[in-house]
């Protein structure tokens, strides 16, 4: 049998290329690959561009596989929930096993007489990535994916952009920092998630796309959008196991009783999907962080098909709206200056001072709950977040904690940016707060502050002995 050589995008429209060998195809259309690092796993048939060198065939083989080998198939056949196929036999009954290649030394000699090949089937994957590109921006192809999203027009975007203007997205492979959120990333995962809020334990084997190859090329579509477009402030993580989950972590928007927090959310991608909208849960530590955002992480948005609210609500698109869209109103939309007006019916009273008060209020509140939410996750990073969320904490919980001591003495707060000069009486400060803060505010924080800043400088301290790498809050 002639040789098959697997080559796939580890990163899209990038071109950088995965190469291993084609160990089997499986029934429902996914491949069994072994890499050149000999590590083995089960890829979707769509990610793959497979070529074969009729020239090998013959190549050298030792009369029946190694151990190593059987045991390496019989993995891949487990990780794929596939039971090992049948032994072949003569007509004798005898059980003989056809001649199999040894497929590390045949891969070597592929590589020997095929460089010029796979340097070929790179650039025609580099030129399929450049026209599924091009394709992206037709709208009336569902298999296309939607046109470019427009981030909504809510109070809260035009401040994150102003603050954040100019800040571009690094290449995925970029390593996980705080200053990676400040421009955005997105990364792509080799392996599976360690965990996932919309994934029970036993259903990474089972999930099953209604459609595969529509399915997969949406979702490779939904990929180059937010590698090319991420928003500032937001993190990104996908797998190239689980095309159906993404991780989302979006850090608090200037201006907003969200600053410089972080917040974390798991998304799922249902076998239905585009026709069906993504499903979105919120790590939100039992604390009730906004009206859309419930304590038991229920995200409540009328993109998601979650609520029901005025005809003006923007509701899910099979063919124009996306995950970068899903983003976008997640971190504008919802984290917001006044998220006292998300409330339903709230925003009819907007402009009164009754209202005015009561969202000042609302901030107030919110922003407490924001000290109590950053400790919580520094103490309980969510999965797959933890280098980033400890970054975060040891880069931002001093300048938080900064400021809250200067609320405490009777400053007039911090300005929009750290460090600027003081808004006037009645403006928004940088954390979402109206000025003069009101009493209860400064009660409430004088009993708060102490305790989440010696428990998040432990935990600093903890990491610093760790790696050296963390700033204590002093």
């Amino acid at each position: 049998d002639p040789i098959a050589l697997a080559a796939r995008r580890i990163e899209p429209t990038l071109g950088r290329l995965k190469i291993g060998g084609v160990v089997r195809t499986l029934n429902d259309g996914r491949v069994v690959v072994r890499w050149w690092d000999d590590t083995v796993s089960v890829v979707p048939a769509p990610l793959l561009q497979v070529i074969v060198f009729d020239e090998l065939a013959e190549h050298e083989h030792d009369g029946g596989h190694g151990e190593e080998e059987e045991e390496e198939e019989a993995e891949a056949d487990e990780a794929a929930g596939h039971a090992a196929p049948p032994p072949t036999t003569t007509s004798g009954g005898t059980d003989t096993a056809a001649p199999p290649q040894t497929l590390g030394g045949a891969l070597r000699r592929a590589a020997e007489v095929a460089a010029e090949t796979v340097n070929q089937l790179a650039k025609k994957i580099r030129r399929q990535g450049e026209s599924d590109s091009e394709a992206d921006g037709d709208t009336g192809a569902e298999d296309d994916g939607p046109a470019a999203a427009q981030a909504p027009s809510a109070a809260g975007n035009a401040d994150a952009s102003q603050h954040d203007a100019g800040a571009a997205a690094p290449e995925a492979s970029e390593a996980p920092t705080a200053a990676a959120a400040e421009t955005g990333s997105f990364e792509v995962l080799s392996g599976p998630f360690e965990a996932h809020m919309l994934l029970p334990d036993d259903a990474a084997a089972t999930f099953s796309p209604a459609e595969p190859k529509r399915y997969y090329k949406r979702v490779q579509t939904e990929w180059r959008r937010l590698q090319k477009e991420v928003p500032p402030g937001v993190q990104v993580k996908v797998s190239e196991e689980q095309m159906h989950l993404m991780k989302v972590l979006i850090r608090g928007p200037v201006h907003t009783p969200y600053y410089q927090g972080v917040y974390a959310f798991d998304v799922f991608l249902p076998p239905e999907f585009p026709a069906k909208p993504p499903a979105v849960k919120h790590h939100a530590y039992r604390l009730r962080m906004n009206p859309n955002l419930y304590d038991n992480g229920y995200v409540c948005l009328s993109l998601l098909g979650t609520w029901e609210g005025r005809e003006s609500c923007e509701e899910w698109s099979p063919a124009n709206s996306s995950v970068l869209q899903v983003i976008h109103a997640l971190q504008a939309m919802v984290l917001n200056k006044e998220p006292y007006f998300n409330e339903p019916g709230f925003e009819e009273g907007k402009g009164t001072e009754r209202a005015r008060a009561a969202s000042r209020f609302a901030n107030e509140a919110y922003y407490l709950l924001k000290l109590d939410h950053m400790h919580r996750m520094a103490s309980r990073p969510p999965p797959d977040w933890t280098v980033e969320v400890r970054a975060h904490v040891a880069e931002y919980a001093p300048r938080i904690f900064a400021r809250a001591e200067r609320y405490l003495a009777g400053g007039a707060a911090a300005a929009p940016s750290d460090g600027a000069a003081a808004p006037a009486e009645g403006a928004i400060n940088s954390d979402g707060l109206a000025l003069p803060l009101t009493r209860g505010f400064h009660v409430s924080l004088g009993r708060q502050v102490p305790a989440i800043r010696d428990a998040v400088n432990k935990l600093i301290a903890e990491w610093r002995a760790a790696d050296g790498s963390a700033t204590a809050v002093s």
